[in-house]
């Protein structure tokens, strides 16, 4: 067979003409397809300033609320009921975050032994994830107190005739006890100690910031506020052991209940104030 130059020349441009054409087709393609891509995946303009107007927005968003009280105006006074729906109901009447139902005694009786003014300081510096007022600084004393009587109305706990009887006893015998001998003044002295140490304001305060972290539910073998049993021993002691031991430190509880702030007369004061509720 002869071989024929001219004839492999003509096939050679054939084939680079067939393949030019096929990479022309296969480039025009994928640029067809990136166009479409683009096209589907972008937003027109009025669609990318909303969007930016969104996200401003967002970014804008406050992160939380500051209720400000106007103490210009007289407060108009609200009832138990009123500041428990408004206030405390959103944690209250499904036990959230531990806090004590509405009625329902068991959940209320430990704390009970604090007594209605006890409740009431707790209430006002905030406990636990409870906070100070329920949340709310517009919230008086006296609506505290009122709701606080309104949400254990129901529970057989009358926190507030049981604090007048103290008061009212309290008051009877400093006027009975006769002020010529000692044995009558020492007798005098020690019937009116516990109403004393249930109006510790005080003492009341500091538990409430600082103690109830671990004498609520004897965390790491603290003894349990109210639980009589917990304290007998320590009782024993005395007075000034407990107190050195309050402000020194003794076993898992740190010196100053971890709070080197506090001053001997504040821990001396939210000792005796828990000593008080298991006499």
């Amino acid at each position: 067979m002869e071989y024929n130059p001219q004839e492999n020349k003509s096939l050679s441009l054939i084939l680079f003409i067939a393949g030019a054409a096929v990479l022309a087709i296969t480039v025009i393609a994928l640029v067809t397809n990136l166009g479409s891509t683009i096209s589907k995946n972008s937003v027109d303009g009025d669609a990318k300033a909303e969007y930016r107007q969104l996200a401003m927005n967002k970014i804008l968003e406050p992160i939380g609320s500051v209720v400000s009280v106007d103490k210009s105006l007289a407060p108009v006074k609200r009832t138990g009921e009123q500041v428990y729906t408004a206030v405390c109901a959103a944690c209250h009447s499904t036990g959230l975050l531990n806090s004590p139902m509405f009625g329902d005694k068991a959940s209320w009786a430990p704390r009970a032994a604090l007594g209605l003014q006890g409740l009431v300081a707790s209430a006002i510096a905030g406990k636990g994830s409870m906070p100070a007022r329920g949340g709310n600084p517009a919230t008086t004393d006296e609506e505290i107190r009122d709701a606080i009587l309104h949400m254990t109305k129901d529970t057989g706990l009358d926190l507030e005739k049981a604090g007048g009887e103290s008061t009212e006893a309290a008051a009877t015998a400093t006027e009975e006890a006769p002020t010529e001998t000692t044995v009558a003044e020492k007798v005098a002295t020690e019937a009116a100690a516990p109403v004393v140490m249930v109006n510790n304001v005080k003492g009341i305060d500091v538990y409430a910031k600082n103690c109830f972290v671990c004498h609520d539910n004897g965390v790491l073998g603290s003894p349990k506020i109210a639980v009589k049993a917990d304290w007998s021993a320590r009782i024993a002691k005395g007075t000034d052991a407990l107190h050195a031991s309050a402000i020194n430190g003794l076993a898992s509880m740190p010196a100053r209940g971890g709070n080197p702030s506090l001053e001997d007369d504040a821990i001396k004061a939210a000792v005796d104030y828990m000593v008080s509720t298991v006499k």
